[in-house]
């Protein structure tokens, strides 16, 4: 679109670790748009790459977030007309009463946001606002639309900014009010679609969208190398990295297995991982970036990716490995469903226990599933559904669609 800017609102990219999505975005997204600015919320850790015309800035990750008194008197009108748009919609009054002063303050905060992005804003016509997660971003916006001083915005929503039983009371913060003001809330998966669907706050405006990866070749399969097992995601809790050594610690065959990602249980999961018996053999990378993981598929031969996540919005590692053929074993969760079905993998249910997995872990092994023909047939699946040129253009039409 000529002479058209799109203003994106980040969690943290291009800084520290997470957000690998936006990177893709960006990259499709900056084909399209003139210009893109790119406001993170915080600017933690090492910058990333951006593409040539989008400007980084700063102004939202260097405002204060404290909160002067005053500031309750000039915004009260604001905060009493949020507050009333969820108890009034949220079914959680109770909740929401007795932690109203926290949800004040998110309120003056994220108001305090929406005054200095107000002031960045360069273009009058074809401009676009996107957030990148329903979160501090997504109700600046709000705020802004609300007030008549954007026209429009849209977001995403995930896992942890989606269903409910991933937050504090089982409160999902502000979704009415978000809703409400959004011209398109963009969904990762059919499940969460079907989720919040079911919820029926402005049906209308919801999109199923997924995210897509690139196409970096096939993946460097050999039947000869030793049995090889990949997982990557974060060493949190729910990841259940533990879950995976102890199914593997049921498999009585040589194998080896890699991890990569980093996290807060990193010592403990490596302590249980000594546990493991000595015929498979383990390596942890610790944190590495998307552009070494993608090459390590691409490069060493891969038989199976293992997720035993307990709860998962979509399956972005999955994606990623599916994109070079490597079928997946994972537990059915979220979106992963989506990804993983019997021309792909393996899928599980979350009670399956570890010894039962390993003997999945072997059934595979020994199956036509574990051979270069079937990785062929994963790429297919990833080819027609996740493959980023196609699935971005997608996202770019809903964006600019009026």
């Amino acid at each position: 679109m000529t002479n058209s800017a799109l203003y994106i609102v980040s969690a943290s990219y291009p800084f520290g670790k997470g957000e690998e999505f936006v990177q893709k975005e960006l990259v499709e997204l900056s084909k399209y748009f003139d210009k893109i600015y790119l406001f993170p919320l915080t600017c933690l850790g090492k910058q990333r790459w951006l593409p040539d015309n989008v400007e980084l800035n700063l102004s939202l990750a260097n405002t204060s977030r404290l909160i002067e008194k005053k500031q309750f008197l000039l915004d009260f009108f604001l905060l009493a007309k949020i507050l009333l748009l969820e108890l009034m919609n949220s079914g959680k009054k109770s909740f929401i009463l007795s932690n109203i002063r926290e949800l004040f303050n998110s309120i003056l905060q994220t108001h305090n946001l929406a005054k200095v992005f107000s002031t960045q804003i360069k273009e009058k016509k074809n401009i676009y606002f996107y957030s990148t997660w329903m979160n501090d971003g997504a109700l600046m916006l709000a705020i802004l639309k609300e007030k008549g001083l954007i026209p429009h915005f849209v977001f995403r929503l995930h896992g942890y900014d989606l269903f409910d039983d991933r937050r504090k009371g089982n409160y999902m913060p502000f979704r009415y009010f978000n809703f409400k003001n959004a011209s398109k809330i963009f969904i990762l998966s059919k499940a969460g679609l079907e989720y919040i669907m079911a919820k029926n706050i402005f049906p209308q405006k919801l999109i199923l969208s997924y995210f897509g990866t690139y196409d970096h070749g096939i993946n460097a399969y050999n039947k000869n190398e030793i049995f090889t097992i990949v997982s990557c995601s974060n060493v949190i809790r729910l990841k259940r990295i533990d879950k995976i050594i102890q199914t593997l610690s049921h498999v009585d065959f040589p194998l080896h297995w890699i991890h990569f990602g980093d996290g807060e249980l990193m010592h403990e999961i490596k302590n249980l991982a000594l546990t493991l018996p000595s015929h498979v053999a383990f390596e942890f990378k610790g944190h590495t970036s998307n552009e070494e993981v993608l090459e390590f598929y691409q490069k060493n031969s891969v038989n199976l990716f293992m997720h035993l996540s307990d709860t998962e919005g979509f399956g972005v590692a999955i994606v990623e490995a599916q994109s070079f053929g490597i079928p997946a074993l994972a537990v059915k969760t979220g979106g992963v469903p989506e990804i993983v079905n019997e021309t792909t993998g393996i899928l599980i249910l979350l009670d399956k226990k570890p010894e039962q997995i390993a003997d999945l872990v072997y059934e595979f092994k020994t199956s036509a599933m574990n051979s270069k023909e079937y990785q062929k047939l994963v790429k297919q699946h990833w080819q027609l559904n996740f493959e980023a040129v196609k699935n971005y253009g997608y996202f770019y039409e809903k964006i600019v669609e009026n």
